[in-house]
């Protein structure tokens, strides 16, 4: 009897050691997502800054990002999505509506979404539809 307590004791803490780890591993992948969502928004802007337009693909956003950034590589396999060449407005009030670049996720299960104030949001599925239909 105490060898099949015994057993069961350590079955309970194994797997409440598992699921703290599987849900550290989601915080860590959504800090990730976050960062890059933040990055692209900070090339987004150095790129309208720079040239007076947004970037219309990969190799110009490329330029304003971080040295060893997996954004590209992200971006090329489809787990990060950008909205290519949003138009800069005269007052960047104009742009905090508008989704620049999200996961690919998103649309059907909500997730992490670069907003034209080049901040990250964490949005449902409703809400980054209602999002996409700001102009």
């Amino acid at each position: 009897m105490k060898r099949t307590i015994v057993i069961a004791v350590v079955i309970l803490f194994v797997a409440g050691g598992l699921g703290a780890l599987v849900t550290m591993r989601r915080m860590a992948r959504s800090m990730d997502v976050q960062s890059d969502m933040n990055e692209i928004g900070l090339a987004y802007f150095s790129c309208i800054a720079q040239h007076k337009v947004a970037p219309t693909k990969l190799e110009e956003l490329q330029a304003h990002l971080k040295n060893n950034s997996g954004v590209p590589e992200r971006v090329r396999d489809g787990r990060l999505v950008v909205v290519w060449g949003v138009p800069p407005r005269s007052d960047p009030k104009d742009l905090v509506g508008v989704v620049l670049a999200y996961e690919k996720d998103a649309p059907e299960k909500g997730g992490w979404v670069c907003m034209g104030d080049f901040k990250a949001r964490h949005m449902n599925a409703a809400a980054f539809e209602a999002a996409l239909r700001v102009k």
